[in-house]
């Protein structure tokens, strides 16, 4: 049978002995370290790093960017505001990208094909953690190092975890555990229930000084906001509109709870001031605004915003400037 692809034929060693000498026993020898070099390498290459095909380049624009025929989501500033990670969704692949803000560059880092990616920045910059939907059918966590590109799976696959968030001053992990408001150490041990009851949360977010932690429940019948201290004590509900509020992030000085609400029609980005008790709408356009996050500084909001209402992928990520 004929050599196949990436293989060696066999080699008849006693012909080229006796048809040539001394030169031909060099020649043979040459041959089989060679062989024997390559076999060894090919036996210690791992899984190529991922590389996706012709891979997208977001259209940089006066106050953010969009990536051509993707719904771009889920934009979080890392902590020294240099940088901004996403997810893209091209209706096949959810893949997570880093952008540089000062050099307007795009890279990808993370491809998963089990649907949305939320991811938080570790206190240091120097890691994400997100969900992925596993061969279990359940979600778990993943810890992504930005430098080397691995990630690795902390926590358990027979339970369900979700929708992570990293407190910066206490460097746990406050996440969605099998349905209850939990945290975690990094490393994924440790795991303590903050709250007895499940309330059916969605989305989590923890003040910067750790002191507090913003969720969103229906279980009085419509999606609201409320605050708790760390431990789960004091709960305060922020929201009672006719909308939906979800999805809160913290300012960075406490003051002020971030949040989408489609309590005007549409679903917009609003700021909830805890000095003032007000609730103020500060974005107005045609289609959905969501997934907000502040910069470390306060000054500026990212967010999905979805500019052409026509397309299921028209949403690009925006950046706005905020007056305290």
């Amino acid at each position: 049978m004929p050599p196949q692809p990436n293989s060696f034929a066999p080699i008849n060693t006693f012909s080229l002995v006796n048809s040539g000498g001394a030169m031909n026993q060099i020649f043979l020898t040459t041959i089989i370290f060679c062989i024997a070099l390559l076999n060894a390498c090919s036996d210690n290459v791992g899984p190529s790093p991922y590389i996706p095909p012709d891979p997208p380049q977001p259209v940089i624009t006066a106050n953010g960017f969009d990536t051509p025929n993707s719904l771009d989501y889920h934009s979080r500033f890392s902590p020294d505001g240099s940088q901004i990670a996403y997810t893209i969704y091209d209706g096949t692949v959810t893949e997570v990208w880093l952008y540089n803000i000062s050099e307007q560059l795009t890279r990808p880092l993370i491809q998963s094909r089990s649907g949305d990616l939320y991811l938080s920045w570790s206190p240091d910059g120097t890691q994400l953690v997100y969900d992925s939907r596993t061969s279990s059918g359940l979600n778990q966590l993943f810890i992504y190092n930005i430098s080397n590109g691995n990630s690795s799976l902390i926590t358990n696959p027979s339970n369900s975890m979700f929708l992570a968030d990293w407190c910066r001053a206490t460097n746990k992990i406050v996440l969605v555990y099998n349905g209850f408001l939990s945290e975690m150490n990094p490393d994924g041990t440790e795991i303590t229930r903050i709250l007895n009851d499940s309330r059916n949360i969605l989305f989590t977010a923890v003040s910067f000084d750790g002191t507090y932690i913003a969720y969103d429940s229906d279980r009085n019948g419509n999606r609201d906001l409320y605050v708790i201290n760390r431990d789960g004590t004091n709960e305060t509900r922020i929201t009672d509109f006719s909308g939906e509020d979800t999805r809160p992030r913290w300012s960075p000085d406490g003051t002020k709870l971030l949040y989408e609400s489609d309590r005007s029609g549409n679903r917009d980005l609003w700021v909830h001031d805890f000095n003032t008790q007000t609730h103020t709408q500060i974005t107005f356009t045609p289609g959905w605004d969501s997934m907000g996050d502040w910069s470390p500084d306060g000054t500026q909001i990212v967010f999905s915003e979805e500019h052409d209402t026509s397309s299921r992928y028209g949403s690009r990520i925006s950046i706005i400037n905020y007056q305290q």
